[in-house]
């Protein structure tokens, strides 16, 4: 899940992004809803937290050594 969630961070935030802007353009020409607002301003919210999850997710520092998917990282996967 670590793994899904920090590869599909960045096509997250786009989608809150284009969630916003659909919203922003939606209201300035009276087209959209007060409940499909609510809906696409609540799917925003969504799409950017499990977006900053995953951006923190990529961008953890191990601390214990031992748990690092990357045998770069890990000293005891490192070649000798």
């Amino acid at each position: 899940m670590r793994r899904l969630l920090s590869s599909a961070a960045m096509g997250l935030i786009v989608i809150a992004c284009a969630l916003v802007w659909e919203v922003h353009r939606g209201s300035e020409l009276g087209t959209m809803t007060g409940t499909r607002k609510g809906l696409f301003i609540a799917g925003a919210v969504v799409a950017a937290s499990l977006g900053l999850a995953g951006m923190k997710e990529r961008h953890r520092r191990y601390t214990n050594y031992g748990d690092a998917p990357d045998p770069h990282i890990n000293p005891q996967n490192r070649p000798k």
